[in-house]
C-alpha cells in the first residue's frame, strides 16, 4: 500500500495526506529519523509560507509502517500553487519519491478541500461535464450575460446559425424540435433531458447549422486573433505519450486522414461532428434515438465519403507461447490511488485472468494484452502494474493487501452511509455470505478485489478506516464520478432503519 503522511492542527485540524509508492533516496532506503526530520522541516516551511513564524510543528509521529503524522500548534491558510511548489521542491531535493498524491483535508469536518497528484509515469484523459458547466458560469460572471445570450450575440448570429440555441429552459416550446426516444423492445419510450443545466451539453441545433459552424470556426473567423490554433493544441501525457484530446476537441486521424471531431449524448439524443482538413470535408450527424443499431451510422457514412489510406489491420491478439508461470511474482491484488479502483490478478494452469474472469493474453514475460490495451507488470519497491489503454492513457496500480471475506470481516462494513455531496443514502449489508449495497430498492453484490476494496456493476467502491481500524466512510467511483464520499451514519452493531 502507499504510505501516508498526516499533517494536522491542534485547533481546527487540517490534514495533508501525502501518499507515495515508497520514500526512496536513489538506491538506498531513507533512514526513519532522517525522513522525520525532512517531514518536520516541510511543516516549518509550510508555516513560513503562511507568514507564521511563531507556531510550532509538533514532533513527527510514526503511526504505523507507512503512516506519519505532523501536528501543528495552530491552524494556517495556504495558497495552492505555493503549497504544490514547496512539496515538489522538498521531495525533489531529498529524493523522496517521484510519484505521489497530496490531499489537504479539513479534519474537523472530514472533508477534502484541495488535492493534487504528481505522477511522471501515469497519463490520463478524463472528460469533465462539470468543468464545461463551470465555464458557462465564468462567461456569465465575466460578460454579465448568460451563456445563451452571449452565444447568440457573439457566435450564433455572426456565424449565420439561424436554428441554434441553448436549452436554458427545458420547459420552453421550441418549434420543430425533435423529441428524444429510447427503444424498448419493439416500441419506443420518450427520454428527454428535463434539466436547465447547460454548457456541457444542451445545444439545440441542426446538422446544417453544425456544418455552418465548422465552416465559420475552422476558417479562423471566431476571435481576433482566431482562437482555433490554441484550441487545437495538444499536450502530451505525463509519461510523454501522445494525447489526442485538445481543448474540447479530438485531434487525431480516421481512415488514415487527419480529423478534428467530437461526439455527444444526452438522454435519447446522439450527435457526431467531424472535419477532415486535408479533404475540406465536414460530416454532421444527429439522432433523436439512442438505439444501439444507430450508433454505427457515422462510421458507415464516413467510410462512404472518406477513402481509407491505410489497409485495415485486424486487431487479432498475437499467438504467444509465453508461459503463465512467468506471472507468478505478479499475482495478487492491486490498487490505484486516484479512485481506489482495484485489480486482482490470478491464474489457472494455462491462463491468466483479472477479476470478472477476464482473460489476459501474455505477449512477454511481464506484459499481457487486456482487450485493445495492455498491462505491464514491474517489480519495483512495490510491485506495480501499468494499464495502458489504446488511447495511451496510463493508470498505475500498486500492490495491495488481499481482501478478507469471512463473515466476521464483512460485518465490519455493515451500516447506513450518507453523502452530503450526492444527497443520497445507501445501506451496506451481508446477505448469504456476500456483501451487498442497497439504494432506493436496488440491490447489488460487492465483489472483493483487495482489502477494503470492492467492485460493483459499472464502478468501484472502497472503505476507509480511522487510526483505530474502524470503518468510517466509503467512496464510490464511476466513469464520470470519482470518489463520491459517503459517511457512515449507523454502526453495524445498531439496527438500521
Amino acid at each position: 500500500m502507499k504510505p501516508f503522511i498526516l499533517l494536522g492542527s491542534s485547533i481546527i485540524i487540517v490534514c495533508i495526506l501525502i501518499s507515495a509508492v515508497a520514500f526512496i533516496n536513489k538506491k538506498n532506503e531513507i533512514p526513519q529519523n532522517h525522513l522525520e526530520v525532512v517531514l518536520r522541516d516541510l511543516g516549518h516551511q509550510l508555516l513560513l509560507t503562511a507568514k507564521d513564524s511563531t507556531s510550532r510543528v509538533m514532533p513527527v509521529k510514526k503511526l504505523n509502517e507507512n503512516t506519519y503524522q505532523i501536528s501543528f500548534q495552530n491552524n494556517f491558510s495556504f495558497i495552492s500553487d505555493t503549497l504544490i511548489n514547496l512539496i515538489q521542491r522538498t521531495f525533489k531535493k531529498n529524493a523522496l519519491a517521484n510519484d505521489y498524491i497530496v490531499n489537504l483535508r479539513d479534519c474537523k469536518q472530514n472533508e477534502t478541500v484541495f488535492a493534487f497528484e504528481i505522477n511522471k509515469q501515469a497519463g490520463e484523459f478524463i472528460y469533465s461535464n462539470s468543468n464545461y458547466n463551470l465555464q458557462a458560469i465564468i462567461v456569465q460572471r465575466v460578460s454579465g450575460m448568460s451563456l445563451a445570450d452571449f452565444s447568440n450575440k457573439y457566435i450564433f448570429e455572426p456565424a449565420g446559425m439561424k436554428n441554434t440555441e441553448w436549452r436554458d429552459d427545458y420547459r420552453k416550446v421550441v418549434p420543430n424540435r425533435a423529441i428524444a426516444y429510447n427503444k424498448s423492445g419493439s416500441s419506443y419510450l420518450t427520454n428527454m433531458p428535463n434539466e436547465n443545466v447547460y454548457g456541457n451539453g444542451g445545444l439545440l441545433t441542426t446538422a446544417e447549422d453544425l456544418l455552418t459552424w465548422n465552416n465559420y470556426y475552422l476558417t479562423g473567423q471566431l476571435g481576433s486573433p482566431s482562437l482555433l490554433q490554441k484550441q487545437l493544441a495538444l499536450n502530451p501525457f505525463n509519461n510523454g505519450k501522445k494525447n489526442v484530446y485538445a481543448s474540447g476537441l479530438f485531434v487525431d486521424s480516421l481512415n488514415g486522414w487527419s480529423v478534428v471531431r467530437h461526439d455527444g449524448a444526452t438522454a435519447g439524443y446522439r450527435s457526431n461532428l467531424e472535419h477532415f482538413p486535408q479533404l475540406g470535408l465536414s460530416i454532421a450527424w444527429l439522432s433523436n434515438t439512442s438505439q444501439s443499431d444507430m450508433s454505427n451510422v457515422p462510421s458507415v457514412v464516413r467510410n462512404l465519403l472518406v477513402k481509407k489510406l491505410n489497409p485495415v489491420v485486424t486487431n487479432i491478439p498475437p499467438v504467444t507461447s509465453v508461459d503463465v508461470k512467468n506471472f507468478l511474482p505478479y499475482l495478487g491484488a492491486y490498487r490505484e490511488t486516484k479512485t481506489g479502483n482495484g485489480m486482482r490478478v490470478y491464474k489457472n494452469d494455462t491462463a491468466l485472468f483479472i477479476q470478472g474472469n477476464i482473460r489476459l493474453i501474455p505477449i512477454a514475460p511481464n506484459v499481457a494484452l487486456l482487450g485493445r490495451g495492455r498491462l505491464e507488470f514491474k517489480t519495483l519497491k512495490v510491485p506495480t502494474v501499468y494499464y495502458i489503454t489504446p488511447a495511451n492513457d496510463t493508470t498505475v496500480y500498486y500492490r495491495a493487501d488481499t481482501s478478507q471475506v469471512s463473515e466476521k470481516h464483512l460485518q465490519e462494513y455493515m451500516g447506513i452511509y450518507f453523502s452530503d455531496e450526492a444527497e443520497s443514502k445507501i445501506r451496506i449489508l451481508v446477505k448469504e455470505g456476500k456483501l451487498m449495497i442497497t439504494q432506493r430498492g436496488n440491490q447489488f453484490t460487492l465483489s472483493p478485489v483487495y482489502k477494503d476494496g470492492f467492485s460493483l456493476p459499472g464502478g468501484d467502491l472502497y472503505f476507509e478506516r480511522d487510526t483505530k481500524g474502524n470503518i468510517i466512510k466509503l467512496f464510490i467511483s464511476y466513469s464520470r464520478a470519482r470518489k463520491v464520499e459517503f459517511i457512515k451514519q449507523v454502526p453495524n452493531n445498531k439496527k438500521a432503519p
